[in-house]
């Protein structure tokens, strides 16, 4: 019996505390709103995340959101090199870091991106070039999304 109360009060606290955070939240006027729709599946995941992480569904998609949107790169990533970059695709996003090319020349001098490639050509992205090496971060794509007419996708 001791254990029952102690659940209920323990669950009784976490739906006070949501609806504290989420009366907060409709209260705020400089908050928008928007519909969504989502696929059965999709909801239930969020909806179990939000419950096993004792937060409500808005504060586990805006969080979401704002991780994602600070990350967000138009076009398709493409990947020379091995530095990620972007190509102009209408439809497509990527999230993730881009990279950032910065090289050391033969004579050791720091090359950018742009003056590499204007003294030792194409083959400096595919890391042939001998005696140049690559000093800067290469970038990594998390998951994209192409709604660019290629089909639905996300990688």
């Amino acid at each position: 019996m001791a254990k029952k109360k102690a659940a209920r009060k323990k669950a009784t606290k976490k739906t006070t505390r949501k609806k504290s955070v989420e009366d907060e939240e409709k209260q705020n006027p400089e908050y928008s709103q928007f519909a969504l729709r989502l696929r059965p599946e999709l909801y239930s995941k969020l909806k179990e995340t939000a419950e096993t992480a004792s937060m409500s569904m808005n504060q586990l998609i805006q969080g979401m959101c704002e991780a994602a949107i600070d990350n967000v790169h138009i076009g398709e990533a493409q990947q020379i090199g091995g530095i990620v970059s972007t190509r102009d695709v209408p439809g497509c996003v990527f999230f993730g870091d881009l990279g950032h090319g910065v090289y050391q020349g033969q004579e050791g001098e720091p090359l950018s991106e742009q003056e590499a490639a204007e003294e030792y050509g194409p083959r400096i992205f595919e890391d042939r070039a001998p005696g140049v090496d690559y000093l800067g971060r290469k970038g990594v794509v998390w998951f994209g999304l192409d709604y660019s007419g290629r089909g639905y996708r996300k990688y």
